[in-house]
């Protein structure tokens, strides 16, 4: 795997492979590639090598290292393959309690590239919108939906501004089981 990741060839007589997704935005992971792989020998010849020489403890890292470079979950929707990355992407969200808001913000041009109705649907959403009387929510939508887009896109950023809004694709489902309800939420459910 590290032939083909850092070297970019086949080991012959092997049929292990990791295609690197080429992830450049990931500071930490970036970092961290480099730091695992500058142990690495410089020439190809010389890996195998170097690696059965190795404690268990680096080639775990190492392996740790090329198996997260070379996960590549994008996905759009349409395709079968799609759906199935969407659901692998999601099971190993779940699984590794993935927050993607530590890693991404909705920015101008996220807002921007949105058609008008799925910005109204945002806005709809926001923290102050969403905290307004139901008749003072929907006046407030309502003149919202008078602006020109771009307008409206700035807005609805400055809604979602420093709140952490993730779009429904990059939310990590709760797992079952994860939330109990108390006396406390019985009794409030109750009233």
């Amino acid at each position: 795997m590290i032939a083909r990741s850092v070297f970019k060839s086949e080991l012959p007589g092997i049929g292990v492979a990791a295609h690197p997704a080429h992830v450049h935005d990931l500071d930490a992971l970036v970092e961290t590639r480099s730091a695992v792989l500058a142990h690495v020998p410089d020439e190809e010849d010389e890996l195998l090598d170097w690696c059965l020489i190795q404690p268990p403890e680096t080639l775990l890292s190492l392996l740790a290292v090329v198996v997260a470079d070379s996960v590549d979950l994008v996905h759009e929707r349409g395709s079968l393959a799609d759906h199935r990355r969407h659901a692998l992407a999601d099971r190993l969200a779940s699984i590794l309690d993935l927050d993607m808001r530590q890693f991404w913000e909705a920015d101008t041009s996220y807002w921007t590239r949105l058609p008008k109705a799925d910005l109204l649907a945002a806005f709809a959403e926001a923290p102050v919108p969403a905290n307004r009387s139901e008749r003072s929510r929907e006046a407030v939508i309502k003149a919202h939906a008078k602006l020109k887009k771009d307008e409206l896109a700035a807005k609805v950023g400055e809604a979602f501004a420093g709140v952490g809004y993730l779009p429904d694709l990059l939310v990590t489902s709760v797992p079952a089981g994860v939330f109990e309800l108390t006396s406390e939420g019985v009794a409030i459910a109750a009233e």
